[in-house]
């Protein structure tokens, strides 16, 4: 579900709760 937070939020990726998993997610695309 962080990645439909992610895309919400693009930029604040501490709005999923896990900035760590959310940053992975975030550079792999």
């Amino acid at each position: 579900s962080c990645i439909k937070e992610w895309q919400i939020c693009k930029n604040d990726c501490e709005c999923c709760g896990m900035s760590t998993l959310c940053k992975s997610s975030w550079i792999d695309g």
